[in-house]
């Protein structure tokens, strides 16, 4: 897509090692996948991070930092700042932009006495996501893996992934809500991108990922200086130690998805009940989630109906509805039907949990309801049963 002759030229004489570039830089990379891409990044928007397409190195989230403890988000605003990748997470990450918050699969019409149906595959600009952190990350490959590596996959979803350009951001710091490090995917970013970023006082380091990422980093080669790095790689890796020690949260050194699938009439699940609202909030903040649920919309001519797919949540009572039976009816089981499939049930489907240690889910609850400390009650050695 990007290819030239000279371009060819330079990726040969790239290597994987580290370089530098200014943080001016930065614009002139955004101006190169923005003549190929829709170039989204994070932005401030209704104080919160939202990722937007960006163009301007001036959306980025200059000098701004993140709050977050139980029930709390903040963001704050430091002038003297030069730090453009200070905010770890938002609400939502690039799930919005692979799996949709609503979809339209496709469209049916009578036509002649025919009923046709006619699939909404989309067509669109091939998307660069610029700012996802480790967690996202994990959690990606999780939706992937849901999306795209069962026995059926979803068109919808691979439309959205073909093409998908990724810039990851290493942290340099952790909110009081983060635990990546307990479930094994963060802060360092290993794997997956096509570039990645991290931001030092006055530069950034750029290594690439792919042969998408050598290509765009030999253009930016041809319009910039890429300086070796030499002390800039004793200060990346002590940001990401520094980034470690600073999350507090961890999961419990216990076989949590064993412990789990026996404990599902523990007492602490109608503890939970008594504060949780039943809101959902944890399941549409959560990048790895997918529950959806699908509808019909018809026409008023009633010769066209379309069919749309939209987020659902274990925690709406419509989602445990079949055959005129809600087999869930109470807080305590949408709570503990989410936490025992996200920390037991997903290793048997991926191999892995479905939690990736951002917080989102601690730091957007209205209750303040803490994952971490649930589980560690949970799992506790003496376990408490009710009848």
């Amino acid at each position: 897509m990007l290819t030239t002759m000279l371009t060819k030229t330079l990726t040969k004489t790239l290597t994987k090692t580290y370089h530098a570039i200014t943080k001016n830089d930065l614009q002139t990379l955004l101006d190169i996948l923005n003549q190929s891409y829709q170039c989204v990044g994070p932005t401030v928007s209704e104080q919160t991070l939202k990722y937007s397409s960006i163009s301007k190195l001036s959306q980025l989230p200059l000098g701004y930092i993140d709050q977050q403890r139980p029930g709390e988000y903040q963001l704050l605003h430091n002038t003297d700042s030069k730090d453009y990748f200070s905010i770890t997470t938002g609400a939502q990450g690039v799930k919005p932009w692979l799996f949709k918050a609503q979809e339209k699969l496709w469209t049916v019409s009578k036509q002649d006495g025919r009923i046709q149906f006619n699939s909404q595959l989309t067509d669109e600009k091939p998307l660069a996501i610029m700012g996802l952190r480790s967690c996202d990350m994990a959690a990606l490959k999780l939706q992937d893996q849901h999306f795209l590596q069962q026995q059926f996959q979803d068109p919808y979803y691979a439309g959205h992934r073909d093409n998908l350009f990724i810039i990851a951001v290493n942290c340099h710091r952790s909110t009081e809500t983060c635990f990546c490090v307990s479930t094994g995917d963060g802060p360092e970013i290993k794997e997956a991108y096509d570039l990645l970023l991290t931001e030092l006082e006055h530069d950034f380091i750029i290594q690439s990922g792919s042969s998408a990422g050598h290509e765009v980093l030999a253009i930016l080669a041809q319009q910039v200086t890429l300086t070796a790095v030499t002390e800039q790689q004793a200060l990346e890796k002590q940001q990401r130690l520094n980034a470690a020690a600073q999350q507090s949260r961890t999961l419990p050194d216990r076989p949590i998805a064993q412990l789990l699938a026996h404990r599902l009439n523990h007492q602490q699940w109608n503890n939970i009940a008594e504060r949780c609202l039943s809101c959902g909030n944890c399941t549409m903040v959560c990048p790895s989630c997918f529950c959806h649920s699908e509808y019909d919309e018809p026409e008023l001519d009633l010769q066209t109906s379309h069919h749309f797919r939209q987020w659902d949540s274990c925690f709406a009572s419509e989602h445990s509805y079949i055959a005129g039976f809600h087999f869930r009816k109470e807080t305590r089981q949408y709570y503990r039907q989410w936490l025992t499939h996200k920390f037991a049930f997903w290793h048997e489907q991926y191999g892995r949990s479905g939690c990736t240690g951002c917080g989102r889910c601690i730091s957007w609850c209205p209750a303040a309801i803490d994952v971490t400390e649930e589980l560690a009650i949970l799992c506790q050695e003496t376990s408490c049963h009710v009848d």
